[in-house]
């Protein structure tokens, strides 16, 4: 994985993505699903840089569907550390959205920070044991990555087993093996070995798949459209006062707006740095706090990079109460002043 991470600095993608697939199937048969997210969303970084998007959003759907079938394990390290954790976690959920955003898939990017919320929420309740997993929701796939999912899975899961089993030999070990389980312990170095050669195998030809296939022909192949927004749509209309839902995801030059209403999805981009958009609102909250200071100005500063793109088409859909997804410092802001 390091090795990976210097040749991608480097800008040496194909021996990057070499070091990422070999690590990959050490993750795999390590049976730590921490290790195996981390190394899922890497390779999917590398191929985004690649120039390959299709293949990224596999690997950042399995990283981050991995991260959701994990317990929560951290509750007992250091604050620094756990900071440190939950950080790196929601940078793939706001990766993964973010790619989806750029190619369109709207409802696909709209599960993904669904996800990100169901984990926040999780972290959240498991300072308190015994609570329930409320993390319900999985990334769907497309029929495309459907295609591959299954023997990607299989293979990998053949690798856990394996890997189960030698360690449980190795730890056996330091007492004595008998003959039969000395000669069932060599049996599994080779059987490894040979699971790893098909798993990279696998690897190379899912991404080389992916590579060939245009966005035109990805949305036509699609015949199961994973996360339509039908049903969120039905819900807006049981409301039945003009409510639309609105998502941001904040990234590190941009702001990502989803707007739903009750018979569209539409995406918005508003190109501002995450460090700019950050001291905007820090800034403004402590305007807020002195009111004889006047705000109308940075108000008006944040109104255009939240509210202002999507003005014409709250108004064209006669919106009457937003529901408001937000993310990152985006929760400082009393929206309601602006």
């Amino acid at each position: 994985n390091n090795l990976a991470e210097l040749y991608l600095v480097m800008e040496e993608y194909g021996r990057a993505q070499n070091f990422y697939e070999q690590a990959l199937t050490i993750a795999e048969a390590s049976g730590q699903p921490e290790l195996l997210w981390r190394i899922q969303f890497n390779l999917g970084y590398l191929l985004a840089m690649g120039q390959n998007p299709y293949a990224a959003i596999f690997f950042g759907k399995q990283a981050v569907n991995t991260i959701h079938g994990m317990r929560a394990g951290i509750v007992e390290i250091e604050q620094d550390l756990q900071s440190s954790f939950l950080d790196t976690k929601w940078y793939v959920y706001r990766f993964l959205a973010g790619l989806l955003i750029d190619l369109g898939r709207l409802p696909e990017a709209q599960q993904v920070l669904k996800m990100q919320k169901e984990e926040e929420y999780f972290d959240f309740l498991s300072r308190d044991s015994g609570q329930e997993d409320v993390r319900t929701t999985r990334a769907g796939y497309t029929d495309q990555e459907r295609k591959w999912t299954k023997g990607y899975r299989e293979m990998g899961d053949r690798l856990n087993t394996l890997g189960k089993e030698r360690a449980d030999l190795e730890e056996r070990k330091r007492r004595g093996l008998t003959d039969r389980e000395s000669k069932r312990y060599r049996q599994l170095t080779d059987e490894i070995k040979t699971a790893r050669m098909a798993f990279t195998n696998h690897l190379a030809n899912l991404v080389d798949d992916f590579n060939r296939v245009s966005g035109k022909e990805y949305a036509a192949g699609d015949k199961k459209e994973p996360n339509r927004p039908e049903e969120l749509q039905h819900a807006l209309k049981k409301m039945g006062h003009g409510a639309v839902l609105v998502d941001y995801l904040i990234i590190d030059d941009r702001v990502h707006i989803i707007l739903t209403t009750q018979n569209k999805q539409l995406a918005y981009d508003v190109e501002i740095s995450s460090v700019e958009l950050n001291r905007k609102i820090m800034s403004f909250r402590k305007t807020l706090q002195n009111p004889r200071r006047p705000h109308l100005e940075e108000a008006q500063a944040l109104y255009d990079i939240f509210i202002a793109p999507i003005e014409p088409d709250l108004k064209k859909q006669e919106a009457q109460t937003l529901l408001l997804s937000l993310d990152g410092t985006l929760r400082y802001l009393p929206v309601s002043v602006l």
